[in-house]
């Protein structure tokens, strides 16, 4: 039997993206399409027209193209919501919602789309107040829980992971909340991935003399500071899913998140749960979750193996699939 063709649109690389694209190797034969301008227009047709199925990752412009060409063309299509296209948070000026193209793009690619997928159960919820799927299903962002595993002895330090570019993605992800958190601890170590110290200095935060700055690092080096790290801290304004936290908790940390988006939908009852921009409540609460290591760790993990794998994505991404009926 010719196996089918599957074609996956996006418009950056990302970790999850190439997740996906190995797990339908398995499966499917797939071809791949980054979308950089309005020119990969012409490639996207021909592309769609060697598939069986077009699969786009975030509800804008680009995946309303290809759902739209797959309609035209008589192709089975899904359309995966990341969360920023169906939300709008004014005070951070995040989420397509907030324009007028936004809305109508995102709207009409997730009501033309066969199947659209939401990373959580929170992104679906606001999905619904913005377009009417014809179908709608829940499939969770995975982490490889092989790779992102503890190991070794840890200290008293928290991390966090933040890979804005601009003030309002610094406060998306409540830098400025770990921060502060920082400054009123000063005995602990704090460490902040993905962002430089000198774009925080551009952005005139002040660093406390015991976070250490760290920048990009690559997945060896993450999986290291995952592990050194009693605690993880995910402070986000909002979270449609929250990869890092996830792999951090993969790798045994302990979590404490912000009540914001999917953030408690991810942590269950393994975590700490604190109220967005608490910082008193923030910092007995993180001071609780470095003693309370040793046995709130191995759930901390195993809810992420049990829920959030790469077994448990390949599962559920392929039911969705079949209910195409094309394979």
């Amino acid at each position: 039997m010719r196996r089918a063709t599957v074609l996956l649109v996006y418009y950056r690389r990302a970790s999850w993206i190439q997740s996906d694209v190995e797990i339908l190797q398995r499966h499917y034969n797939v071809l791949s399409l980054v979308w950089n301008s309005n020119l990969d227009f012409f490639r996207l047709v021909a592309l769609v027209l060697r598939s069986d199925i077009v699969l786009t990752w975030f509800a804008y412009g680009h995946s309303l193209a290809a759902v739209a060409l797959a309609r035209l063309l008589r192709r089975k299509c899904i359309a995966v919501a990341g969360g920023g296209e169906v939300t709008w948070i004014p005070e951070i000026d995040y989420g397509a919602q907030g324009s007028f193209k936004g809305r109508v793009s995102t709207k009409l690619c997730l009501q033309t789309a066969d199947i659209v997928i939401a990373v959580s159960r929170h992104t679906a919820s606001e999905l619904i107040h913005v377009a009417h799927p014809r179908k709608l299903a829940v499939v969770y962002n995975a982490v490889d829980v092989t790779f992102f595993s503890p190991n070794g002895e840890r200290k008293g330090a928290a991390l966090t992971v933040s890979t804005g570019r601009t003030r309002s993605d610094l406060r998306l992800k409540g830098v400025d909340i770990f921060l502060e958190v920082a400054k009123r601890l000063p005995t602990f170590d704090f460490f902040l991935v993905g962002t430089s110290r000198s774009f925080l200095a551009r952005m005139r935060y002040h660093v406390p003399d015991n976070v250490c700055v760290l920048g990009w690092v690559d997945r060896p080096r993450l999986r290291d500071l995952y592990r050194m790290c009693k605690v993880y801290c995910q402070l986000s304004f909002y979270e449609s899913f929250g990869l890092s936290l996830a792999e951090a908790m993969a790798s045994g940390c302990v979590p404490v998140v912000s009540d914001r988006g999917a953030l408690p939908e991810v942590v269950g009852d393994c975590g700490y749960v604190v109220p967005y921009g608490d910082i008193h409540a923030i910092c007995s609460t993180l001071l609780l979750a470095m003693r309370s290591y040793h046995h709130r760790s191995p759930p901390v993990r195993r809810r992420i193996v049990e829920h959030f794998s790469l077994d448990e994505r390949e599962k559920k991404l392929l039911t969705v699939i079949r209910q195409l009926g094309r394979c």
